[in-house]
């Protein structure tokens, strides 16, 4: 099972915990995180499912709060996602940045 199943949105926790394990495993084998970077690097992030771009995003601030170093490279993905329709996915878009900025 690949690391984007793991996110709460394809597992169903409606929690947040399911992220925060994914962040964990990505933290530990930093080439885990090229799959959610993978994610919020799609064309067209508006059409991407919110759930899933909103889960990437969360992951990326969760991996920012203790390794921002490995947020930094991929963080041109993150604006366009403030523009998104959904609060959550710009949320985290935000604060992943903001962690990442310092």
């Amino acid at each position: 099972m690949g690391i984007i199943d793991q996110l709460s949105s394809r597992t169903g926790d409606r929690t947040s915990q399911s992220n925060r394990e994914a962040a964990t495993r990505c933290l530990a084998e930093p080439a885990l995180f090229a799959d959610i970077v993978g994610a919020l690097s799609c064309e067209n992030v508006l059409s991407v499912d919110y759930r899933l771009l909103g889960d990437c995003a969360e992951v990326c601030t969760m991996v920012a709060e203790v390794r921002p170093e490995l947020v930094a490279p991929h963080a041109a993905l993150l604006p366009p996602l403030l523009d998104h329709k959904k609060a959550r996915v710009r949320w985290e878009a935000m604060h992943a940045l903001a962690l990442w900025s310092g």
